[in-house]
């Protein structure tokens, strides 16, 4: 609870005021632009030259699609839902990321999406298991073998030997707790950071994003918070 009003103080101080900002803005936008629609289409109502009908309809639609220009809004007739956007959403089910930009509106698909995800969501932390094992154990094996190759064995003492009852059965004891040498953390933080900073310079290349953006988005889907406050355009990348 308490980390929980840390955060939210800061986040409220951060993001409060601009917000804010933004929001005032946009609707001054949309009042200024909305009077000179009116003014336009008083205007056109009242010109002599636009007395035909042909030539009034096109102002009309020429000041409406200035309007709509100016305030941002869009709208299509394309269904968002094809096979690689379909891949997509199902991705972000099982790794439960969630991105929010594309989801079921429909009883039958909300009520899939619940069955879906508690059989895909298992499946995958077992598939993250065996990932992880198989990439451990071949780093792992990496690192002993650069160990090898730059003369770094392990050096028993004779003293701690003899100290061991000086038998056979001791040095195989010995030998037998020695443990291989594992991944150290920095290995495994930069091959993590090097994996995003991959990544994001591929997002940069498929997407209008800067580099800024391209880490953060790796960064939110990596850590599966999936906010969507940014999301990819081309899910077919993504996929792959």
């Amino acid at each position: 609870m308490f980390y929980m009003l840390v955060g939210s103080f800061v986040f409220l101080w951060l993001e409060g005021s601009n917000d804010e900002r933004t929001k005032r803005e946009g609707y001054h936008v949309y009042k200024r632009e909305r009077e000179l629609l009116l003014r336009r289409m008083e205007e056109i109502i009242s010109d002599r030259a636009a007395k035909r009908r042909t030539l009034r309809r096109r102002f009309i639609n020429e000041a409406v699609d200035h309007f709509e220009d100016k305030v941002g809004f869009q709208l299509t007739n394309t269904s968002q839902w094809n096979l690689m956007s379909a891949m997509y959403y199902s991705g972000t089910l099982f790794t439960t990321i969630g991105y929010g930009d594309i989801s079921c509106v429909t009883t039958a698909g909300r009520i899939m999406t619940v069955i879906y995800s508690c059989i895909g969501i298992p499946l995958m932390l077992i598939t993250l298991n065996d990932l992880g094992k198989f990439l451990y154990t071949n780093i792992n094996g990496c690192v002993k073998m650069d160990m090898v190759e730059r003369g770094d064995t392990v050096v028993i003492e004779a003293s701690s030997i003899a100290s061991e009852a000086g038998s056979i059965h001791s040095v195989n004891e010995l030998e037998l707790n020695e443990k291989p040498p594992r991944m150290s953390v920095k290995v495994a933080l930069g091959i993590t950071i090097g994996w995003i900073f991959f990544c994001s310079a591929l997002f940069r290349l498929w997407e209008n994003w800067s580099y800024g953006e391209s880490c953060y988005f790796m960064y939110i889907s990596l850590s599966t918070i999936g906010l969507g406050d940014i999301s990819v355009t081309r899910r077919e990348y993504v996929n792959f």
